[in-house]
């Protein structure tokens, strides 16, 4: 059911503000204090107003670098004389993550970032254009860092549950090496029995199913019910609308037409529960943006009487939402 109140919220901000908290901890050289920070988000379960877990923070500012501060005219140039320099930041950034491993041995957190920071540099070599396009020299870049991720992850399996974020990431290089989808399966299964509440396991895992990744409609189908199945006592349903909105959020508008064939009645009970779970305005926007790919007015009527005047800006600043002329589109659709 629609809450009929909601809280101004913006999770992104709080996600920055947590995770630039996290790097800057790292770069000071404060391992014991980012070690035991992290650990003490995971053990509370800590999240944000949208349910998202604030230790994914973790993921996203510690083990990758802003590439953007690397580039311009000046530093492009010296890259082009000196090749090597490309990958200076992320030298310095893998020394940080080995630094806290060593200050903090008992810890698998370390491990699980610097596997992290493995796959993001591989992906950094690889590039974003089809696999038929990317030169031999960058395939073997690609596949030699996954391979020091996957060893990275593999040192601490045995403890995999001290830091969940262990799971997620491991599904990530499992893909990346196209090994067994057993495999695969095997690993998420146990991340959602380890922590059915843990949402990335779920979020990440949905990705292996699309069509892009040689998965199908119905595999994803499959896939949201099970997922229900195994978050049944702590979110059930609300899962698949978490799933769907990651989906969108991600990859836009290549994803609406595999979205619009799966089970809207369940997604859209789903976005009820998280909504309940999570009375926000970001949630509620979440939901409206999906009512809005599949062409479901009468929610979008109903969400935009609760929503009243706080559009949630993170959602309608996006290429697919542009498509249907921002919040002031959709509002207009929605009333027609």
């Amino acid at each position: 059911m629609i809450q009929p109140t909601l809280e101004s919220d913006d999770p992104g901000e709080g996600f920055s503000k947590i995770g630039h908290t996290l790097e800057a901890l790292l770069l000071e050289g404060k391992y014991v204090v980012l070690d035991a920070s992290l650990a003490r988000m995971q053990s509370t379960g800590k999240t944000l107003s949208d349910g998202t877990w604030a230790h994914d923070a973790a993921g996203a500012f510690l083990s990758r670098i802003d590439l953007e501060c690397h580039r311009g005219v000046f530093s492009d140039l010296k890259q082009l004389f000196r090749p090597a320099l490309a990958d200076a930041p992320w030298l310095a950034r893998l020394d940080s993550l080995r630094a806290w491993r060593e200050a903090c041995p008992r810890s698998i957190t370390p491990f699980v970032c610097i596997a992290n920071f493995y796959l993001g540099n591989a992906w950094s070599a690889r590039g974003s254009s089809w696999a038929n396009e990317v030169p031999d020299s960058a395939c073997k870049k690609f596949f030699a860092r996954v391979r020091l991720a996957s060893d990275a992850l593999k040192a601490v399996e045995a403890r995999a549950t001290e830091c969940l974020a262990w799971f997620p990431i491991s599904l990530i290089a499992v893909k990346a090496q196209e090994r067994e989808v057993g495999e695969w399966y095997a690993v998420f299964e146990r991340g959602a029995r380890a922590c059915p509440a843990y949402w990335n396991v779920y979020t990440v895992g949905a990705d292996f199913h699309l069509e892009r990744w040689s998965g199908s409609r119905e595999q994803l189908a499959d896939f949201l019910g099970r997922a229900v199945e195994l978050s049944s006592e702590c979110g059930g349903k609300s899962v698949a609308a978490r799933i769907v909105w990651s989906l969108l959020d991600q990859y836009g508008d290549t994803v609406v037409g595999e979205i619009a064939e799966q089970d809207w009645g369940l997604i859209r009970a789903g976005f009820g529960d998280w909504l309940h779970a999570n009375p926000s305005a970001s949630v509620a926007n979440y939901f409206l943006f999906a009512s809005r790919c599949v062409e479901d007015k009468g929610t979008a009527r109903r969400l935009l009487e609760t929503i009243s005047t706080m559009p949630y800006h993170a959602v309608w600043n996006t290429h697919l939402a542009e498509q249907f002329g921002g919040f002031r589109g959709v509002c207009a659709w929605a009333k027609n």
